[in-house]
């Protein structure tokens, strides 16, 4: 129902909106930092159309 590139479901629990990425970081399989205490994890099939997404 999220209309827009700014959010992504980057897994069937979690969807982000694009903009506030801090960094992605590769530990635990994957996952983003949305602020200095929230990580959100990146599941493998999602993990390609994300780095395209943030030009990573």
């Amino acid at each position: 129902m999220l209309v827009g590139a700014e959010f992504f479901r980057c897994h069937k629990s979690y969807i982000i909106n694009l903009s506030k990425v801090i960094e992605y970081s590769r530990k635990d399989g994957g996952c983003v930092l949305l602020n200095k205490d929230m990580e959100v994890p990146v599941s493998k099939e999602r993990k390609k159309e994300l780095l395209n997404k943030l030009n990573l």
